[in-house]
């Protein structure tokens, strides 16, 4: 589709046609066009889409979640984050990517205390990443929670399988 190009209007123009031409667009054509506003950082406009999308009576899934959530991450937007998952939460099951981003992102805010309370709810198989740990410890050291933060850090080494400080990593490019 013309979101991987980059081509949002031509998507968005798409988009508009099938409506008019009476086709009811499904939650892998509403997802897809929501990453493509989120991309270029057009969470609000990507908001409204959601709420036409439940208007229209399609069903949010765990990657529309996914989705905004990393629209929220890219934006810096924590509120809107807690009101996705909030409200998304209750009718789509998350999976660790949400959990992982939605913890990030409440870290990320210097919200630690309500990411270490659903760390402390969630299974292993939902938060089994160290990045969370990581991201913890990083919000409550800057709060000044040392004891709340050495014991991340411990997670995380558990996690990573070392301590923190080896695992920092230089992205390479892909060929």
């Amino acid at each position: 589709m013309c979101i991987r190009c980059g081509q949002l209007s031509e998507a968005e123009n798409f988009f508009a046609q099938m409506k008019q031409l009476g086709m009811r667009p499904g939650v892998v054509t509403y997802t897809t066009l929501l990453k493509g506003l989120c991309s270029e950082g057009r969470l609000s406009d990507s908001l409204e889409l959601l709420a036409e999308m439940q208007q229209s009576k399609v069903k949010p899934n765990v990657r529309t979640v996914n989705t905004l959530l990393r629209g929220c991450q890219q934006s810096g937007a924590v509120e809107q984050a807690e009101l996705i998952f909030r409200k998304l939460g209750t009718f789509v099951v998350p999976d660790a990517s949400s959990y992982e981003m939605y913890m990030y992102l409440l870290c990320q805010g210097l919200r630690w205390q309500p990411a270490l309370n659903l760390l402390e709810r969630a299974t292993f198989a939902q938060v089994q990443s160290p990045v969370v740990h990581l991201s913890l410890a990083r919000a409550a050291l800057f709060l000044g929670e040392n004891d709340v933060a050495g014991k991340q850090l411990q997670a995380f080494d558990k996690l990573a399988k070392g301590p923190a400080h080896l695992h920092l990593q230089i992205p390479t490019a892909r060929l």
